[in-house]
């Protein structure tokens, strides 16, 4: 069978499989066993895994470390481990419905997240060396890619990467800090051929410049645990047994009623100890079949909800069953310790609910070093610490360095001297689980025969909510030469390109001829370079600020100071108080100015004000109209007065708004307000008769009269929209069938109404209480004269005070 490509969705069992290619789909593979899970019995705390129809056999050995892990692109959604007590193969007579199975201990997760085909991965081993090792290659997780060979990944996890190959970020070594770029590093190398080195040269001819070099170098490990991290008071036992409780027995031996003395103590037989005692050179804690206690109040109690770390360190010279911790709550152990040779460490963790004391207990006979309650595990206090002198022709170098696990810090300092000068530094840099550098310090002092500077700087990493990385570089100092002295800071921020996004500079400097001050930004984003400073010389003083936009152009401003003027430019000047100009001319601090005369040219824009007069005049300056305001508060024009022309935005032109008109000559209108009726509804005609545009719908509302006819009201001014504050002048109806309406509108209005449809003779228009009828064709005023009328029709009536004038019946 030759197939181009096959997708198989189940299991495919292969006995023999030659590949020419392999594509892998997976961005993390590991080198280790693996099995996958049939079903889990938790009761009997045994898995039983999947033999693939009896092809596969169980890999697993006891003490094997099993992890479980499953990621998504929300991150991990599954996650368990835990340490194979038994490893066995099933019937092998059930052929292909063998199941072998393993038995577990130290369970780390749910144990309801157990499910099939989940696929138990061995990362360590807690009691065979030969399988502690696994090998990883991944090109997805961070930091990538790379392979690592690993050992002891969950029983020492800070050294577990004995080799790596590829992108080496995120390794830390106490020699070379964290490892940049690509490469190989290794606890061990054995190479053979030749290796050159970036510079061209062998590493043989490297070898013999090395010869005339004088290096030493020390490292070590420092446990940092101090009396005061510890939860437990005196668990260092610096003050013998105070605050503990406990329990020995004691047998002394005599002859004669004398106690037998051997010279160094006397002969006794120590049935059971909870004492200080010596060994292996050093004085320890001693308990044989035995116990102490200390009781609740002198321990010191951790934050509600924190998890808290319970570490010993021992070693047993006769098995027993040891008890630590405190019944009831974790954390909480039990369990056999046999006798061996050295020291080992036990160490658990759980949240403490406060309460109870603690108690430590041991039916052998156990030696313990360090007895630790802390809310960090022991591995966090150790601190790496070395330092490297080295003397060679060119130079004497000293380096000192420390990585403290638990300030997650590195600190290095050192000294450097050649024939060009002396350069003292520090540095400090914080860094985060994964070893990124988070914030780094550093300062140096550099001494030459042409100056002296001295340099701090600041390195700051940010990620905000959105996931973006930017980084803050604060750098500052001084330098001193025969010319002068001059002081610097500086700020930038650089995105995660290492682009710089904005900068800002500040220095002083002094000279013999002069001081200035000078202040800058470069911001990237908006474009704009920004400077601002002074300088002062025998000659004068200068104060300046200049702007570089982004389309080149630039804003400059500046104050210019010598002993017989003073020089102000800028784009905008601000004058804060009472300012005078030779007593002719005020700038008050409201904003007023007082002055004897003024002139202007151009334009004058103004808020508010107020004048006596105000002439206009033509080209050549004659006067040709004007305005005048008279003391009883009226304004008198002097000349013709337009308002004409035609709005384009709103497609009409443009309106005088005004509340009384009284003309004392012509009055004339060339088109009237119109209102157009169509039944129970109408439109005013806001912008004349002779265009639809503009047209604003009007509802007319209706009622029932005392002898059960419906009416219509016809509002003789707008009050809404466009038509808002539109008075009626003419009332078109333009309707068929029989329609009542009633006029509403001001005392005094005059209307024309006209029955535009000569076809219809029903159209009625109340007045007085009577329908008049308004046959086709006919147009007639009406005026509102209410109050006026004797005798004064009643209230009720429909149509009160609306008068209708001679009817003209026009027929077509």
């Amino acid at each position: 069978m030759e197939l181009d490509e096959m997708t198989v969705r189940g299991v495919m069992r292969v006995y023999e499989f030659v590949i020419s290619q392999l594509m892998g789909e997976n961005g993390t593979r590991l080198t280790t066993d693996m099995m996958r899970v049939d079903h889990i019995d938790a009761g009997t705390k045994t898995i039983y895994l999947d033999t693939e129809k009896g092809v596969l056999y169980n890999p697993f050995r006891p003490g094997d470390i099993l992890m479980v892990q499953r990621f998504s692109v929300d991150g991990i959604i599954k996650q368990y481990e835990l340490q194979v007590v038994t490893a066995k193969v099933g019937d092998t007579s059930k052929g292909e419905e063998r199941l072998d199975s393993i038995t577990y201990k130290n369970f780390v997760g749910d144990e309801g997240s157990v499910v099939f085909r989940d696929v138990l991965t061995r990362v360590d081993s807690a009691t065979n060396s030969d399988r502690k090792g696994v090998i990883k290659q991944t090109s997805v997780e961070e930091g990538s890619p790379y392979l690592d060979v690993l050992y002891g990944m969950k029983t020492d996890p800070d050294n577990a990467v004995r080799l790596r190959l590829g992108r080496l970020a995120g390794i830390i070594t106490y020699w070379w800090g964290q490892l940049q770029g690509y490469g190989l590093y290794s606890n061990n190398a054995y190479l053979l051929g030749d290796f050159r080195l970036r510079t061209g040269e062998d590493v043989r001819t490297k070898f013999e410049v090395m010869e005339g070099m004088l290096q030493s170098a020390m490292q070590s490990i420092v446990n940092t645990m101090t009396e005061e991290d510890n939860f437990l008071k005196n668990a260092s036992f610096q003050d013998d047994m105070a605050y503990w409780e406990r329990e020995s027995d004691m047998a002394l031996f005599d002859i004669g009623g004398q106690l037998l003395d051997l010279g160094v103590n006397f002969y006794s037989e120590k049935n059971k100890v909870a004492d200080i005692d010596s060994f292996d050179g050093r004085f320890m804690l001693r308990i044989k079949r035995s116990h102490i206690r200390q009781l609740n109040a002198d321990i010191t109690k951790p934050e509600d909800g924190s998890v808290i770390f319970l570490t010993l360190k021992y070693h047993c010279a006769e098995e027993g069953i040891l008890t630590a911790g405190f019944s009831g709550s974790a954390p909480y152990v039990e369990q056999v310790i046999p006798a061996g040779e050295g020291f080992d460490i036990l160490e658990i963790s759980g949240v403490w609910n406060g309460t109870g004391d603690f108690l430590l207990k041991f039916t052998g006979d156990l030696y313990i070093e360090q007895l630790t309650l802390t809310n960090h595990p022991l591995e966090d206090y150790k601190k790496e610490v070395s330092t490297k002198f080295e003397q060679t022709a060119e130079h004497i170098l000293a380096v000192a360095e420390e990585v403290n696990k638990i300030d997650h810090t590195i600190k290095t300092a050192g000294w450097i001297t050649t024939a060009d000068g002396n350069k003292l530094w520090a540095t400090i840099t914080e860094v985060d689980s994964l070893g990124n550098r988070v914030t780094t310090h550093e300062s140096s002092f550099h001494v030459t025969a042409q100056q002296i500077n001295a340099i701090v700087s600041r390195i700051d990493k940010a990620e905000d909510d959105l996931g973006i990385i930017d980084h803050t570089i604060k750098t500052a100092g001084w330098i001193t030469t025969a010319d002068g002295n001059k002081l610097w800071a500086t700020i930038d921020r650089v995105d995660v390109l290492g682009n710089r996004v904005t900068t800002h500079e500040s220095s002083f400097h002094v000279t013999a001829q002069q001081i200035n001050a000078i202040v800058s930004r470069v911001d990237t984003i908006d474009g704009t370079i920004s400077n601002a400073g002074w300088i002062t010389t025998a000659d004068g003083n200068k104060l300046w600020a200049s702007k570089t936009l982004e389309n080149g152009d630039t804003i400059v401003s500046y104050i210019n100071q010598a002993a017989d003027s003073v020089t102000i430019n800028a784009k905008h000047i601000k004058l804060e108080g009472l300012v005078t100009a030779n007593g002719n001319v005020q700038f008050t601090t409201d904003g007023k100015i007082i002055a004897k005369n003024g002139e202007f040219s151009g334009t004058v824009v103004g808020v508010s004000g107020s004048f006596k007069s105000l002439n206009c005049v033509n080209n050549s300056g004659d006067i040709v109209g004007g305005i005048s305001f008279g003391s009883d508060g009226k304004m008198w024009f002097n000349g013709d007065l337009y308002h004409q022309g035609y709005d384009y935005d709103k497609k009409r032109s443009f309106r005088f708004y005004t509340s009384d008109v009284w003309c004392r000559g012509n009055f004339g209108a060339r088109q009237r307000n119109t209102l157009v009726v169509y039944g129970s509804y109408g439109y005013y005609y806001v912008n004349g008769l002779d265009t639809e545009t503009g047209k604003v719908y009007v509802s007319l509302p209706s009622a029932t009269s005392s002898n059960n006819e419906t009416y219509y009201t016809i509002p003789l001014y707008g009050t809404t929209g466009d038509a808002s504050g539109f008075p009626v002048d003419l009332v078109i109806i333009k309707v068929s069938g029989t329609y009542r309406y009633l006029l509403s509108g001001m005392k005094s209005q005059r209307v024309t109404v006209m029955n535009a449809n000569n076809q219809n003779s029903e159209i009625y228009i109340y007045s007085n209480g009577n329908k008049v009828k308004w046959p086709g064709g006919t147009i007639a005023d009406c005026r509102n004269i209410a109050d006026f009328m004797s005798p004064s029709p009643a209230s009720n009536l429909l149509g009160r005070g609306w008068i209708v004038g001679a009817m003209n019946d026009n027929n077509w």
